[in-house]
């Protein structure tokens, strides 16, 4: 993360309905006051903590919560791995 690349999505943000009160400076960088928790990006079917399938697809909905922040909420425990997968397709994308 830089400085600049941090501004630039605070000013999309706000393009997206993001008040700049729920942005918070953390020395030269900015983050969102609230975050997308990744839990629920697990499949139900793989038994909501065990991994699942070796097929990772893009999240429209992670795709959607990046427009108006840039806190993503992730643990090992949230599918073995599984849901670090499903980010890194979604940023790629």
């Amino acid at each position: 993360a830089t400085a600049e690349g941090t501004a630039r999505f605070v000013e999309r943000a706000v393009q997206c309905g993001v008040h700049r009160s729920n942005v918070r400076r953390l020395g030269r960088l900015s983050c969102t006051a609230f975050g997308f928790g990744c839990y629920r990006l697990v499949p139900v079917a793989s038994g909501g903590g065990s991994g699942g399938s070796d097929h990772v697809a893009p999240s429209p909905v992670l795709r959607r919560a990046l427009t108006w922040s840039n806190v993503i909420d992730t643990s090992s425990h949230y599918g073995a791995g599984h849901c670090e997968r499903i980010i890194g397709a979604t940023l790629k994308q």
